[in-house]
């Protein structure tokens, strides 16, 4: 289970950056994926920071709710232009 786990939860992580790499282009791919991996180490870093102080001001909901507005705030993000 923790094997399947694993495979499902890690399993965007080569999609995600080929699609990155796709959508910045030739010339612009090394600044992208350095980018990419900064931003989703310091994720790393301060979620895990983040989720006690959360449960103790707002518990499980507040919890949800933040990832759910960091969900809403990253949405653009993933949008193509028409």
């Amino acid at each position: 289970m923790v094997v399947v786990a694993g495979i499902s939860v890690s399993a965007w992580h080569g999609v995600a950056y080929t699609e990155l790499a796709t959508l910045a282009g030739a010339g612009h791919v090394g600044t992208a994926l350095s980018l990419a991996n900064s931003f989703v180490f310091i994720g790393f870093c301060l979620v895990p920071i983040a989720i006690p102080w959360l449960l103790v001001v707002f518990a499980w909901p507040g919890v949800w709710l933040a990832a759910a507005i960091c969900a809403a705030l990253a949405w653009p993000i993933f949008l193509r232009p028409a």
